[in-house]
Parts: C-alpha cells; sequence; structure tokens
C-alpha cells in the first residue's frame, strides 16, 4: 500500500524495502508443499509494484533475483520455485539491460544455468506487442 500511495517517499529507503523484501523471500524460500500462500500472494503483490518504479529500485531489486537464484540451488522445493516464478518476472521487468549483465558477473558459475532457464521462461512470457 505504502509502495503504490506513497512511493516518493519510499524512494529514500529503498534499500529497507529491498532487505525487507529479502526477509519475506527468504522465509517463503524455506516453506514446503505448498504451505503460506497468503505470502507468497503478498510478495507477489509487492513485486507487480516494483516495474514503475524502475529507476529507483533497479539496483537493489538485482540483489532480490540473485538471493532467489542462489536459493534454488540450495533449499527451495519445486513447488516454491512455480510459486516465486511469477514474482521473479516482476522483478526481471524492473531490471535493464546493464542490471542484469551486472548481475551474470556477480553470480556463482553453478547458479548461471539455473537463471539461464528463469530467464528463458520470462522471455516467453513477456509481452512481444504487434506491429
Amino acid at each position: 500500500s505504502l509502495l503504490k500511495h506513497y512511493p516518493k517517499q519510499l524512494y529514500g529507503c529503498a534499500s529497507s524495502l529491498t532487505s525487507a523484501l529479502r526477509c519475506l523471500l527468504n522465509h517463503i524460500m524455506h516453506i514446503r508443499n505448498g504451505e503460506g500462500m497468503e505470502m507468497f500472494e503478498e510478495f507477489r503483490k509487492v513485486c507487480e509494484l516494483l516495474p514503475e518504479h524502475k529507476d529507483i529500485f533497479k539496483k537493489h531489486v538485482m540483489h532480490l533475483v540473485l538471493f532467489y537464484v542462489d536459493g534454488m540451488q540450495k533449499i527451495m522445493d519445486t513447488s516454491t520455485k512455480a510459486q516465486l516464478e511469477p514474482s521473479i518476472f516482476f522483478l526481471l521487468d524492473t531490471l535493464s539491460e546493464y542490471e542484469t549483465k551486472q548481475m551474470n558477473t556477480l553470480m556463482r558459475p553453478a547458479a548461471k544455468p539455473l537463471f539461464q532457464n528463469v530467464y528463458r521462461n520470462y522471455q516467453k512470457h513477456q509481452y512481444k506487442g504487434q506491429y
């Protein structure tokens, strides 16, 4: 609600907002067997609002995506990955090409193939527009 109605007030504390989102993402990544659906939904709602403010949040969102890819390697089960994927697509919408390249250089070698799969799925779901 704050991001929707008072975005300019949040611009000054973008790192605090993304830190809170990282804590929520960490908690969600430890969920097993599809429990906690309301947390998935709340996280998705916030992520859905971020692309509108990409100039402010893109540097911070990059670290959330890196954290997600790291979690894919270690702790997440397949149902959690599937439920988080739409939220991650919104985060990827927030990034520019520069942040995506920077994220690729910061990523661990073992995580790159996992991210490539996520990014491929993201590109399939992107709106292509018509001429």
